[in-house]
């Protein structure tokens, strides 16, 4: 996905297939990652991105996420369980 592409979704808001995940208050827990992903999953697919707020406010990843990236492995592992 292009950066042009990322703003025009973020411009249509949130959907069935769009879900936005501030962290600006609070870093996300992964299950609460897991979980979002599943429910996206369950449905038609879509897109979860984490650092937008509710009204499409691009703020960024809280500070301790970028210390301490999510395993790409163990969100697969959740996934499938």
């Amino acid at each position: 996905m292009t950066e042009h592409e990322l703003h025009n979704l973020i411009a249509k808001g949130e959907s069935l297939t769009t879900e936005f995940k501030g962290e600006v208050s609070r870093r996300l827990t992964d299950e609460e990652i897991y979980e979002n992903v599943v429910c996206l999953a369950n449905a038609q697919g879509g897109a979860l991105l984490i650092g937008v707020e509710n009204e499409g406010r691009i703020t960024g990843l809280h500070p301790d996420r970028l210390r301490r990236l999510l395993d790409p492995h163990l969100l697969q592992a959740a996934i499938f369980n």
